[in-house]
């Protein structure tokens, strides 16, 4: 699907809504947009020519799940930090003014709302479906950045989910103290790289970058990682 498939869609919603005021297009781009890091919580077009969107991360989608931590302290979450780490750059080196609106929510779990106007749909369909790429192609960087070092031979998102204090799968083995310290480390490691290689040095003064940065340079692992015990099936020692 391309940018103008997306136009035509926000077309069809606009055309048969009650509504034309606000429209909801949350299904349609839940379709197009969700992740393993990314959940759209909603998106609402608005007098035809912009579009809100409130987009959960990692932490929104693991929601449902058991934790054995359950205020965990801390700016961010961990299991976020995939999503979370290239939308803020794009957030703090956008100097585009289609991107009205950009905030990020701290409540239960940290939501990105994000803005978009455009002269007509189809501008703005183009402009929201980069920037949507761009988010995905940053996150696949820091992905890859993870994935490539011989040294860790791990599922990432697990990893963070269980440092984040939620209980992990029963098909995710357990790793010792030392080993879940050093992959954290990599992963602010990953994560600050990624900064360095999208951003100005002005951009990385921003407050919403040094807050990020601070935040990552604070992370540390937990004590115990609690985990699903496997199942056994009957006739199992």
């Amino acid at each position: 699907m391309s940018y103008k498939k997306l136009a035509e869609g926000l077309a069809h919603q606009i055309e048969h809504a009650p509504d034309k005021h606000s429209v909801n297009a949350t299904n349609m781009f839940q379709m197009l947009f969700e992740g393993p890091d990314r959940h759209i919580v909603s998106a609402r077009i608005l007098e035809g020519k912009s579009i809100l969107i409130v987009a959960g991360l990692r932490s929104e989608i693991l929601s449902p799940f058991p934790k054995y931590i359950e205020d965990l302290p801390g700016q961010y979450t961990p299991c976020d930090i995939l999503g979370l780490v290239p939308v803020i750059s794009m957030i703090a080196g956008t100097s585009a003014n289609y991107l009205t609106t950009s905030m990020i929510e701290q409540k239960t779990n940290t939501r990105i709302i994000l803005g978009f106007e455009g002269e007509d749909l189809r501008m703005l369909a183009r402009d929201i479906w980069r920037f949507m790429a761009r988010w995905d192609q940053w996150r696949g960087i820091l992905l890859n950045i993870l994935e490539k070092d011989a040294l860790f031979e791990l599922d990432w998102r697990e990893f963070l989910a269980g440092e984040s204090g939620f209980v992990t799968m029963d098909w995710y083995s357990p790793l010792s103290y030392q080993t879940r310290e050093n992959a954290l480390i990599k992963v602010v490691q990953a994560g600050k790289a990624l900064l360095q290689s999208v951003l100005t040095r002005e951009q990385l003064q921003k407050p919403v970058i040094t807050g990020l940065v601070d935040w990552l340079n604070g992370l540390h692992v937990q004590t115990t990682i609690v985990g699903t015990e496997p199942v056994r099936m009957e006739g199992e020692a």
